[in-house]
């Protein structure tokens, strides 16, 4: 956000210095938030009859949940690269529209990014995590050529809707993306197995998104080859997503706000 708003007002060559100032920021506050967090009684019953147990041994054990939920979170990954960052690059080699103008544009859809995560957190509180995944990777399996076809446009309009889209459905995968994960992995393994999850889902599957997109459309010149790459990474997403919703062990029940006033004596 702090980049394109430098980029808006032409100021970025003489501030983007201070992002990493900000970004520190972030570190210090959830370095605190963690440090004075308690554990859960479940963490600290199976610490002990765990800890013996190697980073490997783990691996081998959940290799399918890992593999699993690295398509899942590579999806993520790549449809924010795809909505936020390929597009700014991508259309002005195939349409006159300039990146300046690309940039525009795409300070005022984070700016939506931020707006939808409020309203569809309260819009589909009452619908499964799952239903709502599997509808976004559907979308993005059927609408994905006929949306790559309009952007061989020399209207903006129809830019602007179809990087809506994208981010539309980017952030109706992404809002309930971290509590399913939370529980689809046992607490006493939770933090190795999703931070490797992450770790590979985002870096070899998701934010490699726009470097193979970039490279085979270079070679090839056909518009639609990014879509294919999306295509595919949707299909394995959902794959996944039906893998986990067979599954009838749920390890960590994210709480309604009934269960919360419950549990903690509120009114």
């Amino acid at each position: 956000m702090y980049i394109n708003f430098n980029i808006y007002f032409h100021l970025i060559e003489k501030y983007w210095r201070y992002l990493f100032f900000l970004a520190s920021f972030t570190y210090f506050i959830g370095l605190i938030i963690r440090y004075h967090s308690d554990e859960s009684e479940e963490f600290l019953k199976n610490k002990k009859e765990n800890s013996k147990e190697s980073l490997l041994e783990i691996i081998l054990k959940n290799k399918i949940k890992i593999l699993a939920l690295m398509f899942i979170i590579g999806f993520f990954y790549a449809m924010y690269m795809l909505s936020l960052v390929f597009f700014n690059s991508f259309i002005p080699m195939i349409t006159n529209f300039l990146k300046e103008k690309m940039m525009e544009i795409n300070t005022f859809l984070l700016f939506l990014d931020f707006l939808l995560f409020i309203g569809f957190a309260f819009f589909f509180k009452n619908i499964k995590k799952e239903k709502v995944m599997k509808f976004a990777v559907l979308c993005i399996m059927i609408f994905i050529f006929p949306l790559f076809w309009m952007l061989k446009t020399e209207s903006i309009f129809i830019i602007i809707f179809v990087r809506t889209f994208f981010v539309i459905i980017m952030v109706l995968f992404t809002f309930p993306l971290h509590a399913f994960v939370q529980e689809q992995v046992p607490v006493f393994d939770r933090f190795k197995i999703v931070a490797l999850s992450f770790a590979l889902g985002s870096h070899l599957i998701g934010k490699s998104q726009v470097f193979i997109s970039f490279w085979l459309y270079k070679k090839t010149k056909f518009i639609f080859i990014p879509a294919f790459y999306m295509f595919f990474l949707s299909f394995f997403a959902f794959l996944a997503l039906k893998y986990f919703f067979k599954k009838e062990t749920v390890f960590c029940k994210t709480l309604t706000h009934e269960d919360y006033d419950e549990r903690f004596n509120l009114e």
